[in-house]
């Protein structure tokens, strides 16, 4: 009977430590010359491969939408999107690109919104709108905001709500987000301490508490990359244990994306 448990035992320990496989990235920042992420194609190319080592089977290209931005409305993000997909340089790094946007949430978003002209994460179609607000200050209109998203048919993902002071002072406010309508997506850079310790508490405490629905890199350089992937998996591993890091990594990002 001890022998039967302590096999039981091993078996757990070699599954929790196997290499997580077949995740989702819906939040990297790899559209050149539109972007403040990577650089050069070269550039895309390490990041992406980065990605496949640590065992991600897609990742999103999420540029920043803003009114004072170089995208500002779905047709010139696709284009851009389509020029880099089809880079040479690119084929074969078995890690797929797929589209997206980060929208923030200033006049040029709404105006696009009244119009339809939003471009959720996976493309047209497709129903998750990642979304940011100011890091230093939650808007009075967050309500407001969700509902509008979800009368148009779209649902509203918050991106890195650990990073806006609001959030830091007062973590329990996301409880108030979901509320709203938000789901929540948390930043492996975060996990990794590349945004500072209290960042880093904040999302761990917001991932203790169950209040955050996925995870994903935020990656804007391949400098930066292996240790966003590599560090970030591992804490989350640590935190919650491999079976959860694969639902915030790879069972809600391919829910997010086929919907």
């Amino acid at each position: 009977m001890i022998w039967g448990r302590r096999k039981a035992q091993r078996e757990t320990h070699e599954q929790q430590s196997q290499p997580l496989s077949g995740m989702i990235d819906l939040h990297a920042h790899l559209l050149l010359g539109k972007d403040d992420g990577a650089a050069d194609v070269a550039e895309v190319a390490q990041i992406l491969t980065t990605a496949r080592e640590a065992g991600f089977l897609l990742v999103t290209a999420t540029p920043h939408l803003m009114a004072q931005g170089s995208l500002v409305g779905r047709k010139d993000t696709l284009e851009a999107f389509e020029q880099l997909k089809g880079d040479p340089a690119l084929a074969g790094l078995g890690a797929m690109l797929v589209p997206g946007a980060e929208n923030y949430m200033d006049e040029a978003f709404f105006d696009n919104l009244e119009r339809g002209d939003l471009l959720p994460l996976g493309g047209v179609g497709r129903r998750h709108l990642l979304v940011e607000v100011p890091m230093v200050g939650m808007p009075p209109f967050m309500a407001q905001a969700a509902f509008r998203i979800r009368v148009k048919g779209w649902v509203p993902l918050l991106a890195h709500p650990e990073r806006y002071v609001a959030v830091i002072e007062r973590p329990g406010l996301l409880y108030e987000l979901r509320e709203m309508g938000y789901m929540l997506q948390g930043n492996l850079s975060s996990l990794a301490g590349i945004h500072g310790r209290s960042v880093k508490r904040t999302l761990e405490q917001c991932l203790a508490e169950g209040l955050i629905d996925c995870l994903a890199s935020d990656v804007h350089t391949a400098r930066r990359a292996e240790t966003i992937y590599g560090r970030g998996i591992a804490r989350c591993c640590e935190l919650l244990g491999r079976d959860q890091a694969l639902r915030l990594l790879k069972t809600v990002p391919s829910q997010i994306l086929e919907e």
